[in-house]
């Protein structure tokens, strides 16, 4: 099943949150709820800020408050934005093998 996020170089950095360390993750995801809250033109509006407390969601991404905003705050998310969040996170990670870490980072 494709993902809305699939077709966009985004893509590879989203799933690679699910197996990162939360500590380098976090700031990262804030980073790109404050693009998103600047760039993405009322992305984030009321609907999207109900976080549904449900821990039998499917998705790994709904049981974390900021994640869930972050993916469907992207979801909305034009190109521009999208480019501007992808150019973010190729500046800050390194790709490993099943996970990601912070460039930099000892």
């Amino acid at each position: 099943m494709k993902r809305w996020y699939d077709s966009h170089r985004v893509g590879k950095f989203l799933d690679i949150f699910k197996t990162m360390n939360k500590r380098d993750r976090d700031p990262l995801v804030n980073r790109i709820l404050e693009l998103i809250k600047v760039d993405g033109n009322a992305l984030i509006d009321a609907t999207v800020m109900e976080f549904p407390l449900d821990e039998t969601r499917r998705r790994w991404y709904d049981r974390d408050p900021s994640l869930w905003m972050m993916f469907h705050g992207l979801e909305r998310a034009d190109k521009v934005l999208l480019d501007t969040v992808a150019e973010y996170l190729e500046e800050k990670l390194q790709i490993t093998e099943d996970t990601a870490v912070l460039k930099n980072h000892h």
